[in-house]
């Protein structure tokens, strides 16, 4: 695995705790022990965690962030021009992260066809945060979030309709609960 490790040490039943620099890779790679330190709590992610489970926790946790950081930003600001400070951010970031990760080059390979579809997808992006934002201004936190969460919901059924997914009776009541939550915690 590449990697950097900055710090190691035994555990039982052979397993090692590794800290690793973030690199191309690291996402790549699923079978690993993983700890994050923060003031002292330490959170391990034994071996066989599937990674894209710690990254989608954490896209929760930013999300829910967001939610709050912009409720708070936008009260006195326009939502339009709140949502383009906030994309400025997200944009320099993103191109940051590409560009010190070395992965610039590959640009020059994406695909016609997937270049539509990722602008198409940011323009629905834009879209959703300007509507978000838009939502925000004008209501409380407790009731555009869930709201907003109905995305999860629709996702499922676009993941059926457009690209053939199939969903078992567990995504379906899972969907389901969503919708009645949503409904519980707005009306």
């Amino acid at each position: 695995m590449k990697g950097y490790p900055v710090y190691t040490r035994p555990l039982r039943n052979n397993f090692k705790i590794l800290k690793y620099k973030i690199t191309n890779n690291f996402a790549k790679h699923q079978n690993i022990c993983f700890c994050v330190e923060i003031e002292n709590f330490h959170v391990h992610l034994q071996k066989k965690f599937n990674m894209w489970l710690f990254f989608a926790i954490l896209s929760a946790v930013f999300a829910s962030a967001t939610a709050v950081l912009v409720k708070v930003g936008v009260r006195d600001v326009d939502s339009n021009l709140a949502t383009a400070i906030r994309t400025s951010v997200v944009l320099l970031l993103s191109w940051g992260i590409v560009w010190f990760s070395g992965t610039f080059q590959q640009i020059k390979t994406v695909p016609k066809f997937s270049w539509l579809f990722l602008i198409l997808s940011g323009i629905a992006t834009g879209l959703s945060w300007l509507c978000y934002f838009k939502a925000l201004q004008l209501g409380d936190l407790v009731k555009v979030a869930p709201i907003d969460k109905l995305s999860v919901a629709i996702t499922i059924l676009f993941a059926i309709f457009f690209l053939g997914e199939t969903a078992d009776v567990k995504t379906i009541v899972g969907a389901s609960v969503i919708l009645v939550g949503v409904g519980i915690l707005v009306f």
